[in-house]
C-alpha cells in the first residue's frame, strides 16, 4: 500500500501499514513511533486531526507533505512546543484555529495605501522598496494559529519571526483573534486606541515615552529585561533603566541565548531615537519549539 493511501485510509478512521508510514491506534507515524505525523481526535462522527509541524528529516518531510495535502483543513502545530508547555496532543481540546493566510498589494492597487490597516492580527507584514527608497509593494503572511485547551487552560500556538511559540493565556477565549488581543497589555491597547505606533520583539512591546526624562548616566549598559525563567532567551537592551515596576530602554534590543550569548529567535530591533517603555505581554507562560517548524 502506497504512502498516500495509508494517509487517506487514516483520514477515514482506518489503520493500515505501508513501507514507511503506518497507523496505530489514533496516531499516524513516519518510520517509527518516535515521529507522529498526525493524531486523530474526537468522538466517532466528530473526528478532528492535529498535524505535527516539527521538522525531522528530508524523508519525513516528504511524508509530512503527503499528510498536509490530505488534511489541508486541519490545524498544524509543533508537537515539541506542546510537550514543552505540558500539552498532550492526545487529550487537549481544539478551541479554534486559522489556516495560513497570504495577501499582497502593489503601488497603484486600490488597497495599496490602506493595506497595512487590513493586516490580520498575528500576521507578519513586509514592504519592498525601490532604489530610491519608495515603497513599491506590501504583503503579509499569517502562519496558521491554533487555540488549544488543556486542563481548562487556554493556549495560543503560532509563529513569530520564524520561531514557533506556545503561550498560556491569562483567560479563556473563543477565537484565535481574541487570543492575540488578550496578550496585549492594557497600556498597549490604550496607546493603539489613540493611533500610537509601538514596536515589538517577542513578548515585549516598546512604546515611545515623551514625558519621562532620564539622564544618560543613569541607564544600565547592555542590560536584560526581566525573565521568569532563568534558562529562557534574554532581551538585551543597549540602555535600560528601571523606575519602580516600569522599564525604560534606548537603542537596540538583541535577543540572546543566555548559555551561548548568541542570537536567539528574534532579529535585533532598532528602536530609533528617544526613550521607550518596555511592556511585557499578559501571557502566564511562554514556550518555544526546538528545531525547525513548517
Amino acid at each position: 500500500m502506497n504512502h498516500k493511501t495509508v494517509v487517506q485510509r487514516f483520514s477515514e478512521g482506518k489503520n493500515h501499514r505501508g513501507s514507511r508510514i503506518f497507523a496505530e491506534g489514533n496516531t499516524l507515524y513516519s518510520y517509527g513511533r518516535h515521529f507522529p505525523l498526525a493524531v486523530r481526535r474526537g468522538e466517532e462522527g466528530q473526528e478532528w486531526y492535529l498535524l505535527n509541524g516539527d521538522k525531522y528529516s528530508v524523508s519525513t518531510s516528504k511524508h509530512q507533505g503527503i499528510t498536509y495535502s490530505v488534511f489541508s483543513d486541519s490545524p498544524r502545530v509543533s508537537f515539541t512546543a506542546l510537550n514543552a508547555a505540558g500539552i498532550s496532543y492526545n487529550s487537549c481540546k481544539l478551541v479554534d484555529f486559522q489556516k495560513d493566510a497570504y495577501d499582497s498589494a502593489f503601488k497603484g492597487d486600490k488597497n495599496f495605501l490602506n493595506f497595512k490597516s487590513l493586516v490580520p492580527v498575528g500576521a507578519e507584514y513586509h514592504e519592498s522598496k525601490d532604489k530610491e527608497g519608495n515603497i513599491i509593494s506590501k504583503s503579509f503572511h499569517r502562519i496558521g494559529a491554533v487555540v488549544l485547551e488543556q486542563n481548562k487552560k487556554h493556549f495560543i500556538c503560532s509563529m513569530d519571526e520564524g520561531s514557533y511559540f506556545v503561550s498560556l493565556l491569562p483567560k479563556r477565549v473563543k477565537t484565535v483573534q481574541e487570543a492575540f488581543e488578550v496578550l496585549k497589555p492594557a497600556r498597549v491597547k490604550v496607546f493603539e486606541k489613540y493611533g500610537g505606533k509601538y514596536q515589538r520583539q517577542g513578548e515585549w512591546f516598546f512604546i515611545p515615552e515623551i514625558f519621562i526624562k532620564i539622564e544618560e548616566k543613569d541607564f544600565q549598559k547592555s542590560a536584560a529585561l526581566p525573565s521568569a525563567d532563568s534558562s529562557s532567551n534574554l532581551h538585551v537592551c543597549t540602555r535600560l533603566k528601571k523606575i519602580g515596576k516600569r522599564y525604560f530602554v534606548k537603542g537596540i534590543i538583541k535577543h540572546r541565548n543566555p548559555r551561548t550569548n548568541r542570537r536567539a529567535d528574534h532579529k535585533p530591533l532598532k528602536l530609533g531615537e528617544g526613550i521607550y517603555e518596555a511592556v511585557c505581554n499578559t501571557a502566564k507562560g511562554n514556550w518555544s519549539a526546538s528545531g525547525r517548524v513548517d
